[in-house]
């Protein structure tokens, strides 16, 4: 399952810079440099928003499925749809593409390979292999057209492709692609959805913070980042009470901290190598060594039933959508609706606090919903003596903006926000002394949301 031509992984020159675009002004002369420079730019930046803002997996069809072929055997056959690979390009495979396995297993590397997988087993002639469906983003030079240049030439060089082409290539491969960022995200979640109940470990910010950083090791090692470690081989250990906070905190540990060291591709000045493949399925396929070679063991006419299909890649990997998911196993599908959870018992008391306030003052601890009924300076419950994950929503009824401020502690590490105009905000206690605006509503004003070092008031 191959495309036109062989597989080019850099678009333009490697001389171009993608943080630049030209200059155009009257009189300038422009070369081939200038207009290579201007495309990688603007492909770089359509690269970069897919990479960063979407993520990658399929976005549309690619089914993947094994049926028979007749007197050949089985074969896979993958659906026309598209996708995006980890280095943000845009893959489309516009027909249906098939690829006969008995063929594939013919071929003398895939046969020297199989052998070599078998040779431990008991007979040497059966072997199950793990194989995967890979999708890689490929570029074609097409349209060739006569180019001016010195006489003497050969034919070839009398001609030179005029376009690129975007194209693919469909492929059978013993080891999948890296995926780093999702090896790592599925590692966080099932991390979390595995981790054993034990009344007896405390609940206080340290426990938390403890929990937090054996969850990113494993995601950490599942992406290779790091070497794996014995520790980490048990299921993660927490109290109960410790559970929804954790899954609380994690999206935003997920974006700040963990997935800036396990993207394929980023923004710094050194940016790591392009991933161009995306793994879509993984097939389990038994073979016996026949006379004629390797083939798939199975029932004579359909064989094909003997092969098990495992679709891997994820519907597009939102990465807002992926971290806010973490805490519902399992992670994958994203975009498959979590399971409904049995209504939750009525509590004993209110189920809202709620607290206005008409002129300056403080939030009681304690509080649920705090609503200013006008320009306001206010003390928000301090942090410092709240457990992880408590919740407080303040609203603003007035026109102009307030300032909220704990005594201690800080809000998203600053010591004060703004709430602007009919603006409200949605705090949580991280249970280390520090408020985590996890909502903000949009508000008319243009001021600025935070006040405090580095932030313009």
């Amino acid at each position: 399952m191959t495309g036109c031509c062989s597989f080019s992984p850099v678009l333009v020159s490697p001389a171009t810079d993608p943080t630049r675009h030209v200059n155009f002004v009257s009189g300038m002369v422009l070369g081939v440099d200038d207009y290579a420079q201007e495309f990688a730019y603007h492909s770089a930046r359509d690269q970069w928003i897919v990479r960063d803002a979407l993520g990658y997996g399929v976005l549309a069809g690619l089914a993947v499925s094994v049926e028979e072929d007749g007197g050949l055997g089985p074969r896979v056959r993958v659906a026309a749809g598209s996708a995006a690979v980890p280095s943000g390009q845009l893959v489309c495979v516009p027909r249906d593409q098939c690829a006969s396995l008995n063929a594939w297993l013919a071929v003398p590397e895939v046969a020297a390979r199989v052998a070599a997988l078998a040779a431990g087993n008991a007979p040497p002639t059966e072997a199950t292999l793990s194989v995967h469906v890979t999708l890689c983003y490929r570029d074609c030079k097409v349209a060739p057209v006569p180019i001016p240049g010195e006489p003497c030439r050969s034919e070839e060089e009398l001609m030179h492709p005029s376009r690129i082409a975007d194209d693919f290539a469909l492929g059978l491969a013993f080891e999948p692609p890296p995926m780093t960022e999702r090896a790592a995200l599925e590692a966080l979640a099932l991390g979390l959805a595995q981790a054993v109940d034990d009344t007896t470990l405390a609940t206080d910010a340290a426990a938390l913070a403890s929990a937090r950083d054996s969850l990113s090791a494993r995601a950490l090692v599942a992406a290779g980042v790091v070497p794996p470690d014995p520790a980490l081989a048990v299921p993660l250990s927490l109290h109960p009470d410790l559970r929804d906070p954790l899954a609380a905190l994690l999206p935003h540990h997920w974006v700040t901290v963990l997935r800036p060291r396990v993207m394929a591709v980023r923004c710094p000045d050194a940016p790591a190598a392009a991933d161009q493949c995306l793994l879509i399925a993984t097939l389990d396929i038994p073979v016996i060594e026949a006379p004629g070679g390797w083939v798939v063991n199975g029932p004579p006419g359909s064989a094909a039933s003997a092969i098990a299909v495992t679709a891997v890649a994820p519907a597009l990997l939102l990465s807002a959508m992926a971290a806010g998911r973490l805490g519902t196993p399992p992670l994958l599908p994203l975009l498959a609706a979590p399971p409904a959870a049995p209504p939750a018992p009525a509590p004993a008391g209110p189920a809202l606090v709620i607290q206005t306030l008409e002129r300056n003052g403080a939030i009681a601890a304690g509080t649920k919903l705090a609503i200013l009924e006008g320009g306001l300076r206010v003390t928000l419950p301090d942090p410092t003596r709240l457990p992880a994950g408590s919740t407080l929503v303040v609203k603003s009824m007035a026109s102009v903006p307030s300032r909220l401020a704990p005594p201690a502690g800080s809000i998203d590490q600053r010591p004060a926000l703004v709430l602007r105009g009919f603006q409200a905000a949605t705090f949580m206690a991280d249970g280390s002394g520090r408020w985590l605006v996890t909502g903000l509503t949009a508000a008319p004003a243009a001021d600025s949301v935070f006040t405090g070092p580095g932030r313009p008031s």
